[in-house]
């Protein structure tokens, strides 16, 4: 997605929607839609999120909070109360990258900082450097 390969579009599109595909292979492909503009990629992310398997979930979160796709950050915000198999301080990572423009993700994350734990520590930092940024 990066390289705005547009003739890929197809070609990912059909990754996204196969339903054997690994579901790695189908967020990395979802992601590289969303670089496109396509709006493919953010259903794709979606589907990878609310997979009944967890393989996938933490790159799709990454994804998520890299690309900063707003329309998923609902879903995002569930994992704070039910991870499904999703990796804590990458969910955190997320959640602050998302917290400047969704006020859910900005709560959640304060809701994350709670925990006595490493994903707290670090969800305690994130909004720590957001009230300095605030600050500004």
């Amino acid at each position: 997605g990066a390289l705005g390969a547009q003739e890929a579009r197809d070609d990912l599109g059909r990754i996204v929607q196969s339903l054997f595909a690994p579901l790695i292979l189908k967020a990395c492909a979802a992601a590289s839609l969303v670089s496109l503009g396509d709006p493919r990629g953010v259903e794709g992310l979606r589907a990878v999120l609310r997979a009944w398997r967890p393989d996938g979930r933490s790159h799709a979160v990454r994804c998520v909070g890299e690309l900063k796709v707003l329309a998923l950050a609902d879903e995002l915000c569930r994992f704070v109360d039910a991870p499904r198999g999703t990796d804590p301080l990458t969910l955190a990572e997320a959640l602050a990258s998302l917290s400047g423009a969704h006020d859910g993700a900005r709560k959640a994350l304060h809701r994350m900082a709670a925990r006595d734990d490493e994903a707290g520590a670090s969800a305690r930092a994130f909004v720590r450097e957001a009230g300095r940024e605030d600050a500004r």
